[in-house]
């Protein structure tokens, strides 16, 4: 079966665009680069709306270039393994090959998902990372977690006393504040990992209480060099068992 999509691309004054529930992003030289979908919670038959936005906050003229012919694109992990991609298997059409982007405009694409894996199958259930991007450039990127509860539930479920992490700001250029959360007294892991699955950086190997903590990681490995900018994976282990993997981003 054969799905056409369509990635619509629309210039608006700010105060038009559409406002999303689960958003995510980050500013760089006064440029603000936005991912978000509509809901974080859905159910089956539901569609995922995503949005991947460019804001010039700057006093003067931004040129974005397309040396080739696609500007955005979105994908989605589980487990830390890509499930989907808009653009796989998709031809491009050079539409556009650079964009003045002026003081206070915005660029954006909008995507509706409807929960299917490359080859059409439904997902199953569970949580998801939906990444966008600015595909020529093949940078930027920026993810938000959204759920996927399985057929025959109503509301969304009750937090389980699970531990749990998450990183702050994401990405980030210097350091990212790691919190987590562990409901019961734990010998608590962090460590961070690069894309080789080479360990880079231990951030704490102890003994924890029930509770909330946070540590801050600078982009540094463990001789203190600062890394190179891309994508790095972060592990909480609890009493020797892995529990959750994040992504982290450093952009330079």
């Amino acid at each position: 079966m054969k799905f056409f999509v369509i990635i619509i691309i629309v210039f608006l004054p700010l105060f038009l665009y559409a406002e999303y529930e689960n958003d995510n992003s980050i500013i760089i030289d006064s440029v603000k680069y936005y991912m978000a979908t509509d809901k974080l919670t859905y159910l089956p038959g539901d569609s995922v709306h995503m949005c991947y936005r460019v804001t010039n906050y700057k006093s003067s003229t931004v040129v974005l270039t397309f040396p080739s012919s696609q500007e955005f694109d979105f994908y989605v992990t589980h487990d830390t393994t890509c499930i989907w991609m808009w653009s796989w298997g998709k031809p491009f059409f050079y539409i556009v090959w650079f964009l003045n982007l002026y003081p206070e405009d915005s660029f954006e694409a909008t995507y509706s998902w409807n929960m299917t894996n490359y080859y059409g199958n439904p997902i199953p259930d569970g949580d998801y990372e939906v990444t966008g991007f600015l595909a020529s450039y093949n940078n930027l990127p920026l993810s938000v977690d959204i759920e996927y509860l399985p057929a025959g539930t109503d509301e969304p479920s009750m937090p389980t006393e699970n531990p749990t992490i998450v990183s702050s700001p994401n990405p980030f250029t210097s350091s990212t504040n790691i919190s987590f959360s562990i409901p019961h007294n734990s010998n608590v892991n962090i460590s961070v990992y690069n894309l080789k699955g080479q360990k880079v950086k231990s951030l704490t190997n102890d003994r924890y209480g029930k509770g909330n903590y946070t540590l801050l990681w600078n982009g540094r490995d463990q001789n203190g060099e600062q890394v190179s900018p891309g994508v790095y994976f972060y592990k909480l282990a609890t009493n020797g068992e892995l529990v959750a993997v994040k992504k982290c981003i450093i952009l330079r």
